[in-house]
């Protein structure tokens, strides 16, 4: 690196440190520490829907839900200002004997209960060669639902 280089390189530095250092005020970070750090479980089980929380989802900022499907593979999604919201779970599964499969169900969130969404099917599709099946089947477990609300 030429020297003219390295200066630049150490001014971006320095002035990067410096401007964190301004931005990073205890509240800011106090904020973040509480939001990230104090979540509440409201459900910790391994089953299909409905289920029941232990508050109502009116009272949280965000839900966080995490959930498996019947092959162990493991996802999660965050869904904000989660009352009354309908969500859609997904987890894919890749296996070079069986093929992929694609486990999908949507689920309304609604006070204290996550149940499957009336008039929908939880699916599992399959696609291995040329075979496509797409039986209704619910192959998606809630696994834990934890709850982030505003310090504000």
């Amino acid at each position: 690196m030429c020297k003219s280089g390295l200066f630049f390189w150490l001014i971006t530095l320095i002035l990067a440190q410096t401007a964190s250092k301004v931005n990073s005020t205890p509240n800011h970070m106090s904020y973040n520490i509480d939001f990230a750090t104090f979540g509440t479980v409201l459900y910790s089980g391994d089953d299909h829907c409905p289920i029941t929380l232990s508050d109502s989802a009116a009272n949280y900022e965000e839900l966080v839900i995490e959930y498996r499907c019947n092959n162990q593979t493991h996802a999660s999604v965050a869904v904000y200002n989660p009352n009354n919201k309908d969500v859609f779970l997904t987890t894919g599964f890749n296996d070079k004997n069986s093929g992929f499969f694609l486990k999908t169900q949507n689920v309304l969130i609604s006070g204290t209960t996550i149940d499957q969404v009336p008039n929908t099917y939880a699916r599992e599709i399959g696609i291995n060669g040329s075979t496509v099946t797409s039986p209704t089947i619910n192959n998606i477990w809630i696994t834990k639902v934890t709850g982030y609300k505003s310090r504000i």
